[in-house]
């Protein structure tokens, strides 16, 4: 068999002039497809240490070559198995899940820093109801006062700012003000903020979470429901319905379909339009009609 010689070197390889020699082999290569496949993963390599991350200095290259060969050989990782109160269910048949795959890394993924902040935040906006931070304190300079006459304090204060804008303190009672408010603090920006962005991560128009303000109407609001069936329920509703379609849930010959008529169902003028085109052809008839918009009894 002929041989075919073919010298690389390696992305990793120093080169100067002077009078240091190359000390590199030639690698030999019995045909064809070893070289490409060596040049493939040469430059593939060459790609990694030559992007100029400091991070890649740090990366265990024993095991970096081992996930390559794995998703290289087809061994990525799979579910075994899965459990139920820890307790390990049956593949199928009676006591086993139906599992819905997911269609891409999941919003866990894609967007749990959003939605761990968004927790946060809830979490801070219910402190702030249930131990509201005084937005000012009456302190007292002189004698300590008894709880008798300090509640008097606070109700006479009270009763003065709820009638004038202009208040007036003795030498020996100090006002300070303390903590802010969650206007101030900014928690309803930083909110309809989150709110935004998980309804981008989950593809749902911002609109339907209130994220946003839009002019929604009757007349638009049809179409607003198509675009979101369309362009961001589409693919998980088709993922859901092929599943429970499957031979091991519904017998042969029977499908599952979500019923989304009501949810688009356009206006009335829209529907009587519909219903006129559909009369005229002979595709429906007027007790049909009267049927379908609950006009019998």
């Amino acid at each position: 068999m002929k041989y075919l010689s073919f010298i690389i070197l390696s992305s990793l390889m120093f080169f100067s002039c002077g009078e240091k020699k190359d000390t590199s082999k030639p690698i030999e290569f019995k045909n064809q497809k070893e070289k490409l496949s060596y040049i493939l993963g040469a430059i593939n390599a060459k790609t990694l240490s030559n992007s100029g991350e400091a991070s890649f200095s740090q990366l265990d290259k024993e095991l970096l070559i081992k996930g390559f060969n794995e998703n290289l050989n087809g061994n990525s990782t799979e579910i075994e198995y899965y459990t139920v109160d820890g307790k390990r269910v049956p593949p199928y048949g009676l006591g086993s899940l139906i599992v819905f795959n997911g269609l891409d890394e999941g919003i866990l993924n894609r967007a749990g820093r959003t939605i761990k902040a968004a927790a946060s935040l809830e979490q801070a906006a219910e402190m702030y109801a249930k131990e509201p931070m005084p937005q000012m304190v009456l302190k007292s300079n002189g004698t300590n006062l008894t709880p008798e006459r300090i509640t008097k304090l606070l109700e006479s204060w009270k009763i003065s700012r709820s009638t004038r804008s202009t208040a007036f303190l003795n030498a020996d009672v100090e006002l300070q003000a303390l903590g802010f408010d969650p206007a101030k603090l900014q928690l309803n920006e930083a909110r309809q903020y989150l709110a935004l962005e998980i309804a981008r991560a989950s593809g749902i128009p911002a609109s339907f979470v209130s994220a946003e303000t839009t002019s929604m109407t009757y007349s638009n609001m049809t179409a607003e429901r198509k675009a979101l069936i369309d362009f961001s329920l589409r693919p998980i509703l088709t993922a859901i319905e092929q599943r429970l379609s499957a031979a091991d849930f519904c017998p042969n010959g029977i499908e599952t379909r979500f019923d989304i008529d009501d949810f688009l169902r356009g206006s009335a003028l829209e529907r009587a339009q519909v219903y006129e085109i559909l009369n005229r052809i002979g595709a429906m008839s007027v007790e049909q009609i009267q049927e379908e918009e609950d006009l019998i009894r």
